[in-house]
């Protein structure tokens, strides 16, 4: 039981055994049956989660209303699919049917890739095969009476990746489609039309369609500036909330009227891929970044037309969903889950010690990506994807642990040790600006080198980093001071469009760098001002 549920002491529970009457009209400040009851009555109570297993999975659940407490608890039910290649899911109204997208590619080399669309009974054991297509997506969409789901895909390899809408039976036969390529879909609470959000970016429309004729009915604009990722409507038909952008540092939950108004939005920094109304219409759910390597499932109350985001509470916590988060909600309460964790492995090869065996330095289930040693070889600094944003870890080259050098919602890559191994640089993208960075290795206080965006960029001294920015190669200090400029010439306009590696010289200035567009190798001499292919 939940610590509210369970007796005060082991007395307590002995007089309780020892009470004929217990249950029935006992009064006392204890768990009883006739509460329990109650409390499982109200219409979030009967909220049971199903996982489908991506990487791993767990399982599922129902959401609990303690009445001491206005959390609810989801506890988990059971997993349902254990190949690891789920990748999205929907639920039927009634809670009793699951339609879920396989990818064959999911974290293998496999080209070209296939998708393949199942329904299942929750409660039985075989799957219905609807589609195998070379794009599905993961979105999927029932309708109020799940005799229906739509979908968007293509059956063709050749085709570009915008994608039709499709409609389907429950049990799969013939599909219709509407040509229309939506950035968002869903079906209306009545049943009787779809809503697409089609347009250019930052320039959208919902549009409605008949589902008997699958004829457009009616349009209206969405607010301009945002764009539109996904799409749910309250069980009563009065609002519609969804996930927009202006741009990719503002992701925003956005309440709207059926007329496209907007109600209110918050930061959905943090927020992954679904939004979805609880059964009773009285918040939202989402899953939400938590620290470490799992998310949270939270909602956050709506009342008003308003999100009330300082009363949001979590439902299921530390859910390994790996950057996803896709979820749903039935009518009838329960829910639908894909846990994904994705496991990657950061590797050394020890040269020192003789060998030519690549070993593991460490197992972390997120996404690693560049890689620099530190002078000293006993620290390598990569990106790695937590449930925060992508930021800097410092791997110890001898037992593997790490530490996290940066912990904020930001995008952190190309962490490169100083020369002496005392100072880190990367680049930085948020929303308030994108260029380079750089901090003491021993922890301390962002400095800022460049504010503009920089492909690349090298330590081409102890206090000297040399950017790459508008063609042409400028030196600062660790101060953010520019010490000097060095412009690629005409003839080396081609190859400075696609600088892929960056390479410094802490003894005479000099950089290499590798232009993956001309092929070719190139140095340059920032003393001089000279160039060499």
């Amino acid at each position: 039981k939940l610590p509210v549920d369970r007796f005060a002491t082991a007395e307590d529970f002995g007089a309780a055994l020892m009470n004929a009457a217990f249950g029935l009209d006992s009064t006392a400040d204890t768990p009883t049956f006739s509460r329990w009851k109650e409390r499982f009555a109200t219409p979030l109570a009967i909220i049971s989660v199903v996982l489908l297993g991506a990487a791993i999975a767990a399982t599922a659940a129902a959401f609990k209303r303690s009445p001491n407490s206005r959390n609810d608890e989801l506890q988990l039910e059971r997993q349902l699919t254990f190949d690891g290649d789920v990748v999205g899911t929907a639920i039927s109204p009634d809670g009793l049917w699951l339609a879920y997208v396989t990818d064959e590619c999911y974290e293998r080399d496999v080209i070209p890739c296939t998708r393949t669309l199942q329904v299942r009974e929750v409660d039985g054991t075989q799957s219905v095969q609807i589609a195998r297509w070379p794009r599905i997506s993961d979105v999927l969409k029932w309708s109020k009476s799940g005799s229906q789901l739509m979908f968007t895909g293509s059956p063709d390899s050749t085709a570009s990746t915008v994608s039709d809408v499709y409609f389907t039976g429950k049990l799969g036969g013939s599909l219709r489609r509407i040509p229309a390529q939506p950035s968002a879909f869903a079906f209306t609470p009545d049943g009787l039309h779809v809503a697409l959000a089609t347009g250019i970016r930052g320039r959208q429309f919902l549009v409605r369609y008949d589902v008997s004729t699958l004829a457009a009915s009616d349009s209206v604009s969405l607010p301009n500036g945002w764009s539109f990722s996904d799409l749910d409507y309250d069980p009563g038909g009065t609002q519609i909330a969804a996930r927009a952008a202006a741009h990719e540092f503002d992701e925003r939950i956005v309440l709207l009227t059926l007329e496209g108004k907007l109600l209110d939005s918050v930061s959905a920094a943090g927020v992954r891929n679904s939004i979805r109304w609880e059964p009773g219409g009285h918040g939202l759910v989402f899953f939400a970044a938590s620290p470490g390597t799992a998310d949270n499932l939270e909602q956050v109350p709506v009342v008003g037309g308003r999100l009330v985001r300082g009363e949001t509470s979590i439902r299921l916590g530390q859910i390994p969903t790996g950057y996803r988060g896709s979820f749903d909600i039935s009518a009838a309460g329960r829910v639908a889950l894909v846990s994904a964790p994705t496991t990657h492995r950061l590797d050394i090869l020890r040269a020192d010690r003789g060998g030519t065996t690549w070993e593991p330095l460490t197992h972390r289930t997120s996404f690693l990506a560049g890689g620099s040693m530190s002078a000293n070889a006993e620290l390598v600094a990569v990106t790695a994807t937590d449930n925060v944003g992508d930021n800097i870890y410092a791997f110890s080259l001898a037992n593997g642990e790490s530490r996290a050098v940066t912990a904020e919602p930001t995008e952190h890559q190309s962490p490169t040790w100083s020369p002496d191994g005392r100072r880190l640089a990367y680049t930085l993208y948020s929303r308030a600006h994108s260029g380079v960075v750089m901090l003491a290795a021993a922890g301390g206080r962002e400095r800022v080198i460049v504010r503009v965006p920089a492909e690349e960029f090298a330590w081409t001294a102890n206090d000297s980093l040399t950017v790459f920015a508008d063609r042409a190669f400028v030196t600062y200090d660790t101060m953010g001071i520019q010490h000097g400029r060095t412009t690629i010439p005409d003839s080396l306009a081609f190859a400075a469009r696609s600088i892929h590696d960056l390479l410094g010289n802490a003894s005479d200035g000099r950089i290499a760098y590798w232009s993956s567009r001309a092929g070719a190798l190139i140095a340059a001499d920032l003393r001089h001002h000279k160039f060499a292919v």
